[in-house]
């Protein structure tokens, strides 16, 4: 299962309104991972149709799931640029 289908299934269960995506106003930015087989790129323009506008995709190369152990500096550095 993908992703998305994970964002769209919490809209379909009523956990999330749409409107609250169209109401944000901060950045919308997707983890992307190579290595990451519930990722498909349809994923990408599917996030952009749900939130009305272009999201940011930070990169994660094929660092996978466990990012943070394997890899804490490169890690932190790509979840900073998320932050800021």
């Amino acid at each position: 299962m993908s992703h998305f289908a994970v964002a769209a299934d919490l809209i379909r269960r009523g956990y999330v309104s749409p409107a609250a995506y169209r109401n944000w106003t901060g950045r919308i930015i997707v983890l992307k991972a190579d290595n990451d087989l519930n990722q498909s790129p349809k994923d990408f323009p599917r996030y952009e149709k749900l939130f009305g506008r272009p999201v940011e995709i930070i990169d994660m190369g094929n660092m996978g799931h466990i990012a943070p152990i394997l890899y804490p500096d490169k890690c932190a550095e790509l979840y900073e640029q998320a932050l800021i």
